[in-house]
């Protein structure tokens, strides 16, 4: 299997089990704040739905559906760059709260645990952050390298291998793709001139005439007197 279809599957697989997890763990922060609600945690949870609910999306289009909208290259770019965007959002807030706001309650219990389920919400943010990253930044050069060869890859579904497969026979510039049709061109189009002889005359002056034997008449004698 390809590196590229392979490192799609794992990655899309990785972030929505990075989602449940900190869906998980910041609907339980959310339980047990007493008051409205930690921001980070309400950050996190809807990160981690619409990361769960997009990504189960294309995966179930994928499947059903060979070459959809949602498979092409420009689509999953622009979509995974929102995530990782959101997630890098989820995970800065998080760590922002860990050092600001449970700083000095390691008295009370319940904020020691929603402090130890902070630093887990971080640490799996960033490690879709990461993922998401990494995906894009790969993505998009395989696409560069696919337009550099000739082809057309941002319009193209990430699993049809097009990405991937090698394009030989196209060259690496226009000028050398100009002179091999000009050069081909010529060599088809040619034909050299034939020679026909159509009649005995003409062959008659292509060598020399042959030498007609003369006849000589011997002159009348003279009666000597």
């Amino acid at each position: 299997m390809a590196l590229l279809p392979t490192l799609r599957i794992v990655v899309r697989t990785f972030v929505l089990l990075c989602s449940i997890v900190v869906l998980g763990l910041a609907a339980h922060v959310t339980s047990l704040a007493d008051f409205d609600g930690f921001d980070f945690a309400g950050l996190a949870i809807a990160v981690a739905v619409i990361t769960i609910i997009s990504l189960n999306a294309m995966i179930a289009i994928d499947y059903t559906r060979r070459g959809a909208f949602t498979s092409m290259v420009i689509v999953e770019l622009g979509w995974f760059s929102v995530l990782w965007i959101l997630w890098l959002s989820a995970a800065a807030l998080s760590a922002e709260e860990i050092c600001v706001a449970f700083d000095s309650f390691d008295f009370d219990p319940v904020l020691n645990t929603i402090c130890g389920e902070n630093h887990a919400i971080t640490a799996f943010s960033f490690l879709a952050w990461l993922c998401l990253l990494g995906y894009t930044i790969t993505l998009l050069s395989y696409a560069i390298m696919s337009a550099n060869r000739g082809g057309n890859p941002w319009m193209t579904a990430v699993n049809d291998g097009l990405l991937t497969a090698p394009q030989s026979g196209i060259p690496a510039s226009g000028f050398d793709s100009e002179k091999q049709n000009s050069t081909s061109g010529a060599a088809t189009t040619y034909t050299p001139p034939a020679q026909v002889y159509n009649s005995p005359q003409g062959l008659q002056h292509a060598y020399p005439p042959q030498q007609q034997q003369q006849q000589y008449q011997q002159p009348p004698r003279v009666a000597q007197v």
